[in-house]
């Protein structure tokens, strides 16, 4: 039995319900598009919905809009703005202002190159394996990186619908 309760989210009204799921990602789209989905049966359907919606409504533009829409990886003024930055990058927070500062000079030429924002679900990952995750992925071509910066984008939002279904929205604490 799935402890994910879809009573969280049938239940808000449709302001609630949309500041809630932009806080989740910020393509008008995938927003505009979940929320004509709405009530849920069960959190599958709503998680495969928002999966559905991402890969298969969502165009480059929607998801560069996401992209852009999240705070800068290493941005320490971000944990203060965004809850959900606090949760998620915990080892940053506790990182040592050298580190953190290199991570932010990461978007820069990243952001550049690729013409968005870099994002990876940071959760668990220490500010090192942030770096040679950025190092890796700065080399690669076009196509290939607005690819992985989607799944990596996608991993976010999907992580924060759970939570939200198990009733850990930081905003709602």
């Amino acid at each position: 039995m799935s402890k994910f309760n879809i009573d969280l989210i049938n239940q808000l009204n449709e302001i609630e319900f949309e500041k809630k799921f932009r806080r989740l990602s910020t393509s008008r789209t995938w927003n505009d598009e979940i929320k004509k989905r709405r009530p849920f049966a069960s959190a599958d359907q709503l998680l495969n919905t928002a999966a559905d919606i991402w890969w298969n409504v969502c165009e480059k533009e929607d998801w560069i809009e996401s992209f852009n829409g999240r705070p800068i990886i290493g941005d320490q003024e971000s944990f203060v703005k965004d809850k959900w930055c606090l949760l998620e990058d915990e080892h940053t927070i506790q990182a040592k202002k050298e580190v953190a500062d290199e991570l932010v000079q990461c978007n820069k030429p990243y952001s550049d190159r690729f013409g968005y924002v870099w994002i990876l679900l940071c959760e668990g990952l220490t500010p090192e394996q942030q770096l040679s995750n950025y190092k890796r992925r700065i080399d690669n071509d076009l196509q290939t990186e607005l690819m992985e910066n989607s799944v990596e984008d996608f991993k976010v939002t999907l992580r924060r619908v759970r939570l939200c279904l198990l009733n850990q929205d930081p905003y709602d604490i």
